[in-house]
């Protein structure tokens, strides 16, 4: 999938194989990225594309907070591979939407 975060006005991409709930009390590797717990709105869509997550959710972009966005690919029980779906997940803010 990919993974957006927007910290202080930056904007970072960056490719990920899984998310792993499991906390580790080890340190982790430099390409590990350890994410906080967050709360998601989460919208369906025909077409890869992270940067709709602003049009999918426009009143979350348009508050100033550490944001991360993630985007991955749906697996139904009947997948077409010509016509793939994919979900995009906005945090909201602490506290909620």
């Amino acid at each position: 999938g990919i993974l957006m975060m927007s910290r202080s006005g930056v904007t970072e991409r960056f490719l990920y194989i899984e998310v792993d709930m499991e906390q580790s009390r080890e340190p982790l590797p430099e390409e590990i990225i350890h994410l906080p717990e967050l709360s998601c709105i989460c919208m369906k869509t025909d077409h890869s594309d992270i940067e709709q997550a602003a049009f999918l959710f426009p009143d979350l972009f348009s508050r100033e907070y550490d944001r991360i966005v993630m985007e991955t690919e749906l697996f139904p029980d009947h997948y077409y591979f010509s016509h793939p779906h994919y979900e995009i997940r906005c945090s909201v803010p602490d506290g909620g939407a």
